[in-house]
């Protein structure tokens, strides 16, 4: 059950010196952008055509309820070096409750409704089991779909299960990744695909105190 009392402990990124340089600018400039005066989510809609702060915008909005945007930014090529915050703000979103699971299944079905299915069960992870039951050769082959976006999700799946294997990028075709998804394919047919560490749930703030006593507002 989630604790609505406090004080918690912070999140990692209230660390200024452990988010990566690139957020950290793109922070600096998107707080510019930002006033009081306008609404939080029209302003980040709106700067979503700054190249510079486009990729922290789509994971404020995805943080205020709205998916669209981050969710499209999965199938741009010029994105590739935010995919893996990408990804993880979107398994966050969808623990977070069962609200925002229903929301970004919604934005999937109306944005891809060819691949929806897939896309939703891509964002989910996988335990060991569902891997030997087929699912590590189902993401081995999805480095191979003709839709990016699949493609990415396949590949961060597999990174977070194993770690990297080879150089596959998935924003290249599949004739310039062939060295790499044979690598993927010999790991999976090895029986490869295996966590090197069991997954734990996603983390969720800790409170540092006991809540207040019963009866005390």
């Amino acid at each position: 059950m989630a604790q609505t009392y406090g004080p918690f402990f912070s999140p990692e990124w209230v660390d200024f010196k452990s988010v990566k340089a690139i957020d950290r600018e793109s922070a600096v400039a998107l707080e510019k952008m930002v006033s009081t005066e306008r609404p939080l989510n029209l302003t980040l809609q709106e700067v979503m055509k700054d190249r510079k702060v486009r990729p922290l915008a789509a994971r404020c909005l995805a943080a205020l309820g709205e998916y669209e945007a981050i969710l499209r930014e999965l199938g741009d090529a010029n994105q590739y070096s935010f995919w893996h915050s990408e990804f993880d703000t979107l398994r966050h979103s969808i623990a977070s409750s069962p609200e925002a699971a229903t929301k970004i299944h919604q934005t999937i079905n109306l944005l891809r409704p060819a691949d929806a299915i897939h896309i939703y069960r891509l964002l989910w992870g996988f335990t060991d089991e569902q891997l030997n039951a087929g699912a590590a050769a189902q993401l081995v082959k999805f480095l191979e779909h003709d839709q990016l976006d699949i493609r990415v999700l396949a590949h961060e799946n597999l990174i977070a299960i194993t770690g990297p294997l080879g150089y596959y990028r998935p924003e290249r075709s599949v004739s310039q990744n062939k060295p790499a998804i044979q690598n993927w394919k010999d790991r999976q047919s090895k029986g490869g695909i295996v966590y090197k560490t069991a997954p734990t749930p996603l983390d969720d703030y800790k409170p540092i105190a006991a809540g207040p006593a019963a009866g005390v507002k």
